[in-house]
């Protein structure tokens, strides 16, 4: 009896690691084609990168990342009713994300050009365009510091989108629609004008504005329209002050990695600060397993332990004292007790105390440490109405047995109301480093926050907000007064232009990232 349930135990046992290692291979496999799906996409090889990016996501379906690509993929093979599928499930629910502006204002303009080559259903495609255009600017004027350039361009959509809309919602509306024209009402010319004058006032260099704005001014006119001078005074942007902040530890002044203004470490303060201090609560992730004594940069003495130190002490003096901060260690054996459990209402001293008396040890059961991390916010793990999040300084994956993915944890955190932010201490540069690259972006997707990493630089930079979002280029072709129909007050505009200023612009992609090739126009 004895030996049978020493066997049923080892037979348990043996399934058990099984099952973890099945659950660990998944999010490497998917992470493994997400990456083979990009550097397909890279070398022009579409049929490929679908193929690639479509296994990843029957692996990993809820990895926003994935999801990201596809639509992207989706519009070069020409399947366009895919791709705005694909593209608006990774819309769903991102309102409480860093980066829901620029998703939905990506999505609002693929949406916008997919509408305006679809013959049907492209009022429906229209209406949702100018939904996600609207939901952007809502959110970006949420946010700590609203982007000028996101405002402007989601008004300079909205200006060609309202004709558009037009020209399709009231040309069937006729007795005998005319299929080489399309017809415009001056209402909608005149909301027009509105949107391309706020587009200007954020932006006086948008090129593409200042072109339809004439035009749409000379529309009015040849309907009579008396000309009325539009307030073109830029908008002001109110002067955000960043603190700047040494790290006071012992042994700082021997490195020459620095948060003060000149430093190449600026950006990640100007993101990562930026996220942070919206924070009620914060719990520090510090990774001090065995891989943290490597070198942080090629040819420089820093490790990363030092500089993961040196970031998390200036974070502590940075982020504004209505945020409370705690900490949590990733390192030791699995299933230990973490070396630093500081809940929130720790004083900030003792804090950076702990932190700066931190060393290397052991492995690196992240999962653990990101599970037990609600643990230290004031209310536990119960929903809150307070603004809470963790920011993660790692440099390796999950070494420990854990059945669960480690975006999948990120997600059950962003159920709490907990948003999951990283600052990878890896070179995002070095191609060795994808794998951990690739779930740090998976976390903070999942989680809805930022991820930030170091190059060989030196210099931290943001890879989750685009740097650059897709610029709305679209001119729209002259308008002429319509005698020809019993309407009044129309002007018409000739579909073929329509489709011609589109079709310049048919290389458009899902979410934000501009494609410098040119698919066929249709």
């Amino acid at each position: 009896m004895k030996h049978a349930l020493i066997a049923i135990l080892f037979l348990g046992g043996v399934i058990f690691l099984s099952a973890c290692s099945l659950f660990l291979s998944t999010e490497r496999a998917a992470l493994w084609y997400q990456q083979k799906g990009r550097k397909n996409m890279e070398k022009k090889r579409y049929g490929a990168a679908e193929r690639c990016l479509e296994k990843s996501y029957d692996l990993a379906p809820r990895n926003p990342a994935i999801v990201q690509l596809l639509p992207q993929v989706y519009v070069q093979r020409r399947k366009f009713s895919k791709a705005a599928d694909y593209a608006e499930r990774f819309s769903v629910a991102q309102d409480d994300t860093v980066r829901a502006p620029e998703t939905c204002y990506s999505l609002g303009i693929f949406l916008l050009f997919h509408g305006a080559q679809e013959k049907q259903n492209a009022n429906a495609l229209l209406e949702k365009a100018e939904r996600y255009l609207k939901r952007a600017m809502r959110l970006d004027s949420l946010r700590y510091m609203p982007a000028f350039r996101l405002q402007a361009e989601c008004n300079a959509a909205l200006s060609v989108l309202h004709v558009l809309y037009s020209s399709y919602a009231y040309n069937p509306a006729l007795e005998k629609p005319d299929r080489l024209h399309k017809k415009v009402l001056p209402c909608e010319l005149i909301l027009a004008r509105g949107f391309v004058v706020t587009a200007l006032r954020y932006d006086p260099d948008h090129v593409a504005a200042q072109q339809n704005f004439g035009v749409i001014e000379r529309g009015l006119s040849a309907l009579g329209e008396a000309p009325v001078a539009p307030d073109l005074r830029p908008f002001e942007r109110m002067p955000v002050r960043i603190p700047t902040v040494l790290a006071e530890e012992p042994g700082a002044d021997n490195l020459r990695l620095r948060l003060d203004a000149n430093s190449p470490l600026r950006l990640l303060k100007l993101t990562m600060l930026d996220t942070l201090n919206k924070y009620d609560e914060l719990i520090l992730v510090l990774d001090i397993s065995g891989s943290m004594e490597a070198r942080m940069f090629p040819g420089r003495a820093e490790t990363r332990m030092e500089v993961m130190r040196l970031i998390a002490t200036a974070l502590t003096d940075a982020i504004r004292p209505q945020t409370s901060i705690g900490c949590i260690t990733v390192g030791g054996e699995c299933a230990t007790t973490p070396r630093l459990y500081l809940k929130t209402k720790t004083p900030r001293a003792e804090v950076r105390a702990a932190v700066a008396g931190l060393g290397t040890e052991g492995l690196t059961p992240l999962h653990q440490a990101m599970k037990s991390a609600p643990d230290l916010f004031a209310d536990g793990r119960k929903m809150s109405g307070k603004r809470r999040g963790i920011c993660v300084l790692s440099d390796g994956l999950n070494s420990c047995p854990d059945p669960d993915m480690i975006c999948q944890i990120a997600q059950d955190l962003a159920v709490l109301n907990i948003q999951t932010n990283v600052i990878s201490l890896l070179l995002e540069d070095e191609m060795r480093n994808q794998v951990e690259y690739e779930a740090y972006q998976c976390m903070s997707a999942y989680g809805g926050g930022i991820l930030v990493a170091p190059a060989a630089s030196g210099a931290f930079k943001d890879s989750t907000l685009p740097n650059e979002i897709v610029p709305f280029d679209v001119v729209l072709p002259e308008f002429r007064p319509d005698q020809c129909v019993s309407v009044k007050n129309l002007v018409m505009v000739s579909a073929a232009d329509i489709r011609s200023a589109f079709s310049r612009r048919a290389d458009i992609v899902a979410l934000g990232q501009p494609n410098n090739t040119a698919a066929p126009a249709r």
